[in-house]
């Protein structure tokens, strides 16, 4: 089996850490019958007592490590994958000769989904007559912003190194602090902040809004809101991983035993022909699997959600469902 890896950046202060904490409690009491679970028994008791200073009104200090979670997540807790969540702290981004930066740059190479935490605050509290003001002026604000000005020169860095980005995740938390006449702005503005990585063939990014519910303050009570997303986003990443490789094997395998079928063929390869359509069967078994799994994440997204695929913005749902049955069958 494949080594599934996630690899998480954001800038300081963005709500990286306080975002991963809620959405691991919540989704271990599961969310649309999807579970998560952390497999080594300290991160569990790292994140479940961080969330308890979280509920209690304690922000998370800012982490100077790279932290490495194990996870393992479920439908109906029955086993979907599991994969590592690699989070990078903000201030690995201004050091770009570091051996962190360096490791970073490697995760980003091998990782089946990277996750791009952006700081809600920066679209909060923005005087606007309008929507189109407030566009006008949140773009003004963030193009001047240091940690988004690090996390775009990364991608920078990752071009002038020819590696080629994995599907991207812009997170957007916080959210609820934007007003709602302007909810509807947050895709446009990243769509134009992002517009160069964006606009790329065979490039996959999806913007995405998040929030646990209110301030970080004594009495804070947690109202998540698609807190599921980003983790349903990357699974779909590495499920497409597993059925690609699965239907090359199957077609493989049906090219052996029809290139080796035949009366005077079979007769000497009767036994490789044989494991070749067990094998074949088998795979069609794991298909069917990942392939219903991946059906079942689709609809933790609304229908109306957007994702950008090679510079256009398509139907989330339309997008996956055409991938995934073109790939099954």
């Amino acid at each position: 089996m494949f080594e599934n890896k996630v690899t998480v950046i954001g800038y300081t202060a963005s709500g990286k850490t306080t975002y991963l904490a809620g959405m691991y409690t919540c989704m271990t009491l599961g969310i649309k019958h999807f579970s998560l679970y952390a497999t080594n028994p300290n991160n569990d008791l790292y994140l479940e007592q961080l969330w308890s200073r979280i509920c209690e009104g304690v922000k998370p200090d800012p982490s100077d490590n790279v932290e490495k979670y194990s996870f393992h997540i479920a439908h109906n807790r029955k086993p979907v994958t599991d994969f590592e969540w690699m989070d990078y702290p903000g201030g690995v981004l201004s050091q770009p000769n570091s051996q962190e930066f360096q490791a970073l740059v490697a995760n980003v190479k091998e990782s089946d989904c990277l996750l791009l935490i952006l700081d809600g605050d920066k679209l909060f509290n923005i005087e606007a007559s309008d929507v189109e003001d407030y566009k006008d002026n949140v773009l003004r604000n963030i193009s001047m912003d240091e940690g988004i000005r690090r996390e775009v020169k990364l991608f920078s860095y990752l071009s002038a190194n020819y590696i080629d980005l994995p599907p991207v995740g812009i997170v957007v938390t916080k959210c609820d602090l934007i007003p709602k006449q302007y909810q509807t702005a947050i895709q446009e503005i990243i769509g134009t902040q992002f517009e160069d990585i964006i606009e790329e063939k065979g490039r996959v990014v999806l913007p995405m809004s998040v929030t646990l519910g209110g301030k970080i303050e004594p009495g804070f009570s947690p109202r998540p809101y698609n807190i599921e997303q980003p983790i349903a986003f990357a699974v779909l990443a590495i499920l497409l991983k597993y059925l690609n490789d699965a239907n090359a094997k199957k077609d493989a395998n049906n090219s052996y035993i029809e290139n080796n079928s035949g009366i005077i063929k079979g007769f000497f390869n009767s036994g490789k022909v044989d494991r070749a359509r067990q094998n074949s069967q088998e795979l069609m078994q794991e298909i069917d699997k990942w392939s219903d799994n991946a059906f079942k994440l689709i609809d933790l997204f609304s229908e109306k959600k957007q994702i950008y695929v090679d510079g256009r913005s398509r139907n989330l749902k339309e997008y996956y469902q055409e991938l995934f049955r073109a790939i099954s069958n």
